[in-house]
């Protein structure tokens, strides 16, 4: 089994609402940096699998995102 990376992706913050806005970015070997940003609402299906993956958050919280694991 790989060991997970051990820097984060990205990050997480809950809103008031309880949507999860998530911040992304990724650098290349050459230097090429990309950013990423999403807002998951509280009914979308991957809004548990995002909260299971970062632990529980409350409104306002951010928390560290990392990959997730190969299966």
């Amino acid at each position: 089994m790989n060991e997970p990376p051990k820097a984060p992706i990205g990050s997480v913050r809950m809103a008031k609402d309880g949507s999860l806005l998530i911040f992304l970015r990724t650098t290349t070997e050459s230097g090429v940096v990309g950013h990423g940003y999403a807002v998951i609402g509280v009914h979308d299906p991957n809004h548990r699998l995002i909260v299971a993956q970062v632990g529980k958050l409350e409104p306002e919280q951010e928390a560290p995102l990392y990959p997730w694991p190969k299966a």
